[in-house]
């Protein structure tokens, strides 16, 4: 079976102002819904990190989440070490 078998399609009605590039109406079923949903069970950290590597948008950031993640990142790992 080829990878494009496997994918499943997923309907989304934007209404977008092109002015302000801003969504003014979505409209999604339930599989793009619980995708959605699906995201709140990751850490925050998790998605900051996902969002950071895969996004092609450069402000495309949780700002003070994924400035705390690039923080922790940079520590010395002697500063994990258990007791």
């Amino acid at each position: 079976m080829s990878s494009s078998e496997n994918q499943k399609r997923i309907s989304l009605t934007l209404v977008v102002d092109q002015k302000k590039q801003k969504v003014l109406y979505a409209e999604a079923g339930k599989d793009f819904v619980d995708v959605l949903l699906g995201f709140l069970t990751l850490p925050l950290g998790t998605v900051s990190r996902l969002v950071s590597e895969k996004s092609t948008v450069q402000s495309c950031r949780f700002n003070c989440i994924s400035s705390l993640r690039e923080s922790v990142d940079k520590l010395d790992r002697t500063y994990f070490s258990a007791y």
